[in-house]
């Protein structure tokens, strides 16, 4: 991932497929500077932590609703990160937050089969 001015700033990393889904986000050298940790199997909702495992951040997906989730591929999430989380762990963790949805739920259709189950 680059910033604006085309600075490599670093990557997300998907670590797992199965269980509770993980990315790890990582500088652009490769050192670790925290996680994206799905709070449980149907990955609606996670934890953004630092590398010492400190939550610094949430994204939290909100339900849009039968209709929409049948026939659109709409999703709502809010992003919040703590004023603290600055530099390159900041953008990375924007970065991810954007892209969750997109890696984890959509089909060649756009729909997102979880949202059927209600959140």
């Amino acid at each position: 991932m680059s910033d604006g001015s085309g600075r490599k700033i670093g990557e997300i990393v998907q670590q797992n497929v199965f269980g509770k889904i993980r990315f790890a986000l990582t500088g652009r050298t490769g050192e670790p500077l925290g996680q994206i940790k799905a709070e449980n199997w149907r990955a609606w909702d996670f934890a953004i932590v630092d590398n010492a495992e400190r939550e610094i951040g949430r994204i939290d997906k909100k339900f849009v609703g039968i209709a929409r989730a049948l026939f659109t591929t709409g999703d709502n999430y809010v992003v919040d990160l703590d004023p603290s989380v600055h530099g390159d762990l900041r953008l990375l963790a924007l970065g991810a937050a954007c892209a969750v949805d997109t890696a984890l739920k959509q089909d060649d259709r756009g729909l997102n089969v979880t949202d059927l189950l209600g959140g």
